[in-house]
């Protein structure tokens, strides 16, 4: 049965033609795209998203206070660790673009505290604002902050999550460098990993969103979640700054947003493991 067929309405680009996510990348390839994405992340952590971000405030991407009183659908972008608000630029300006008030939290900083913390910070930023259905859209360890607070006791007022390469079964990299603060919580395994991963009821409230292929967090389904997407790229950091990634994004906030609150899964949970949205 085609996205069609189901009554969804269908991203952007050539539909799934086969049933299976893109091809993965050669041993060499994997090796530079490695190399390069986190190259990448390295200089984005120094200075080139603040230069690319330049004059940029949080209130930028923010909906207009509208007068009679319906304002726009509200979306809380989470980053990933040692990413600020700044980092989701890319997709937050998409995001503004389609309708969405987009709200980007500097309070989070540079997402090294305990997930559990970050969690009760994004939860309190719920509560102030007495917000409902809201939709969080998440990156790498973002997702994680997303799960919990969708545990937690303001969970309600969250329609669901867009988790892009969100290490929801631990990284292996993070093995790597254990000492670099906040990683061990990430590792495969750690007391975190094995507590979100026992909360199972919030996982039909989420879109799993993966690369072809990701150095950082292992391709695997999220199990119980409402859709897993393969997009056609690869590497972990790259995803931030792709406008089809963006674009893909913006249509599956959308679809959360279509969503009833409280509504089960639908039919894309049977078709999930063979998810591939091709973005031009």
């Amino acid at each position: 049965m085609s996205r069609a067929d189901e009554g969804v309405p269908a991203p952007p680009g050539p539909q799934p033609t086969g049933t299976g996510a893109p091809p993965r990348p050669g041993a060499l390839d994997r090796v530079l795209i490695a190399f390069t994405d986190w190259s990448r992340a390295a200089a984005a952590h120094l200075w080139v998203t603040r230069w690319r971000t330049r004059g940029m405030s949080p209130e930028d991407v923010r909906a207009p206070a509208p007068a009679d009183g319906a304002g726009a659908p509200v979306l809380i972008g989470l980053p990933g660790i040692h990413e600020e608000w700044r980092s989701m630029a890319v997709w937050a300006r998409a995001l503004r673009e389609d309708g969405w008030d987009v709200r980007l939290l500097p309070e989070l900083g540079r997402m090294v505290d305990p997930v559990v913390e970050l969690s009760e910070a994004v939860a309190g930023v719920l509560s102030r604002g007495d917000l409902r259905g809201v939709v969080l859209v998440a990156h790498s360890k973002g997702g994680l902050v997303g799960k919990a607070v969708l545990c937690g006791p303001e969970g309600w007022r969250v329609r669901g999550m867009v988790a892009v390469a969100a290490p929801f079964s631990g990284s292996p990299a993070a093995r790597l460098v254990p000492l670099v603060p906040g990683f061990r919580e990430l590792a495969p395994g750690s007391p975190t990993i094995r507590a979100l991963a026992r909360r199972t009821r919030a996982d039909a409230r989420i879109i799993q969103v993966e690369a072809a292929w990701d150095q950082s967090v292992p391709a695997g389904p999220l199990p119980g979640a409402l859709e897993r997407v393969v997009l056609p790229l690869a590497g972990h950091e790259s995803m931030l700054e792709d406008p089809r990634a963006a674009r893909v994004i913006c249509v599956l906030a959308r679809r959360l947003l279509a969503r009833r609150p409280g509504a089960s899964p639908g039919a894309h949970v049977g078709l999930a493991s063979r998810t591939a949205i091709m973005g031009r």
